[in-house]
């Protein structure tokens, strides 16, 4: 449920032994937005994900930005191109 969602994220917002799986949430934001670009919640859960990674002082994501930066960006062009 939300609650669950949003324990989780909190965890990845905080957690400074969530640097080794940075690879591979980055690749699974990454290949679940460009797959499910049509499905705006399950987007912006995935967004949120982002957002928690970003939001870790403990993350170095330099190395991955180029998987997640545009992956978010393409869900916020997908949501101002499908509320218009």
């Amino acid at each position: 449920g939300a609650a669950q969602q949003d324990a989780a994220l909190a965890s990845v917002a905080r957690d400074a032994g969530t640097q080794e799986l940075v690879p591979f949430f980055s690749r699974f934001v990454a290949d679940r937005i460009f797959g499910n670009v049509g499905r705006a919640e399950y987007c912006r859960t995935l967004v949120r994900l982002a957002d928690a990674l970003i939001s870790n002082p403990h993350m170095h994501l330099e190395l991955h930005l180029h998987q997640l930066l545009p992956a978010v960006i393409t869900c916020v062009v997908a949501r101002r191109l499908s509320s218009k």
